[in-house]
């Protein structure tokens, strides 16, 4: 029994990564940094304020293609299933009958779309 697991648009949370660069008047260099964004913190030793990357995320729209690619990887084993096709949106997978409701069953509470 064939079983297609449908990928499809949602708000996902990713990373962000930016490139910043602050010229600094006390040592009188150029500083580079990799980050989410920006803060400054202030420094009552030096009595000025210093510039510190962060991370940060931002949602964004997605597809859950790699959520169902964990699935897959985590529970081949367990459930006894082949994958029969992965066309890098949708993933088809070759199921015993009698483990057809438990992967039902998982797909559900994993949120993930599938059709038979």
């Amino acid at each position: 029994m064939e079983l297609t697991l449908n990928s499809r648009r949602k708000k996902i949370r990713r990373k962000v990564e930016q490139d910043f660069s602050w010229y600094d008047t006390k040592t009188k260099e150029m500083l580079r940094g990799r980050g989410g964004r920006m803060e400054f913190v202030y420094n009552p030793a030096e009595k000025r304020s210093i510039p510190v990357v962060v991370d940060h995320e931002e949602t964004v729209d997605g597809n859950d293609y790699q959520d169902i690619k964990k699935w897959v990887e985590e529970n081949s084993d367990k459930y006894d299933f082949t994958v029969e096709s992965d066309n890098g949106r949708n993933i088809t997978i070759s199921v015993d009958a009698r483990h057809f409701n438990d992967i039902s069953d998982d797909l559900y509470r994993h949120g993930i779309v599938s059709d038979y």
